[in-house]
């Protein structure tokens, strides 16, 4: 078994639960505005920035939720989650202190909002994985 088989197995074990419920938020908000400005936020349901992305500046959030809530039809109309993801790098990734890691969670997090999830791994434009 390779360690990212072994990575993989140890997040399905420890946390695939904890992500599902956070995932289920999303589903829930009355608008699909609400939801995408709440993702690009990175905001949990108590209100508080999801850990890993707490050191962003409030303004590259801020900016990244104004650019995805305008684009809420575009985005709708995304028919799988690379398709998602991709239309969601376009539009935020030129903005600087926005990374790979920012892109792919709001991409997960609107994703559960609109029924799309990843297949596998990480899409296939616009992220470069280190060997």
């Amino acid at each position: 078994m390779s360690s990212l088989d072994e990575a993989v197995d140890d997040y399905v074990r420890r946390w695939r639960r904890h992500a599902s419920r956070e995932l289920e938020y999303f589903r829930r908000f009355q608008t699909d505005e609400d939801a995408v400005r709440r993702a690009a936020m990175a905001l949990r349901p108590s209100g508080k920035r999801f850990d890993h992305q707490r050191r962003i500046p409030r303004a590259v959030l801020e900016e990244c939720a104004g650019r995805l809530v305008q684009a809420v039809p575009r985005l709708r109309e995304a028919a799988s989650f690379d398709e998602l993801f991709n239309r969601i790098d376009d539009l935020i990734r030129p903005i600087p202190g926005v990374g790979e890691l920012l892109v792919y969670d709001t991409s997960l997090r609107i994703g559960a909002r609109f029924g799309l999830e990843p297949e596998k791994g990480l899409p296939s434009r616009g992220c470069s994985r280190g060997s």
